[in-house]
């Protein structure tokens, strides 16, 4: 596998989002390291006048929705980054349908979420549901700030630093 800060890193970017807040967050990420993004789509979608009551009747019942596209094969990306929204101080059940269908052999995956209260138990329940996957550590974005994506891109920035990806921008493509 190549190094973090290979010039060849495979990068894919998984993300659900609900009202774009994590997807602008995933396009950012794609951007700054030329990966590849993944919609992680339920076929059946959350209307916005339930989408409380339903995502915590599965989360209750343990759920799991169907997903739209199969789960690429990990064995394509040195890193994978994947995100979502806190629903219910944890992971939307899309993600974790995404996390049951997916080995991640020994890939280095970075989980990432957006929150309007903190990341509360996301980060814990994506370690427990991220089968064989080298855990590098993970970042989160409030959504409530008023200079949201300007803000997020600086703090982007520090975070992909940080797990030692600071310069992977699409040159000579």
């Amino acid at each position: 596998m190549n190094s973090l800060s290979g010039s060849c890193l495979r990068v894919l970017v998984a993300c659900y989002s609900h009202t774009g807040n994590t997807l602008a967050v995933a396009r950012m990420i794609r951007d700054r390291t030329c990966g590849v993004l993944f919609g992680v789509e339920p076929v059946e979608g959350y209307e916005a006048a339930t989408v409380e009551a339903v995502s915590r009747w599965e989360l209750e019942e343990n759920l799991l929705p169907e997903l739209r596209f199969s789960v690429p094969c990990m064995c394509n990306y040195d890193l994978v980054l994947i995100g979502g929204p806190v629903w219910h101080d944890t992971i939307p059940a899309p993600l974790r349908s995404f996390l049951g269908q997916t080995d991640f052999y020994g890939r280095r995956v970075v989980p990432f979420c957006t929150h309007e209260r903190g990341p509360a138990g996301f980060f814990a329940e994506f370690a427990k549901r991220a089968r064989n996957a080298v855990l590098l550590p993970g970042f989160d974005i409030d959504v409530t700030r008023y200079h949201f994506i300007a803000e997020s891109a600086v703090s982007l920035d520090a975070s992909l630093a940080g797990i030692g990806i600071p310069n992977l921008r699409c040159v000579g493509m």
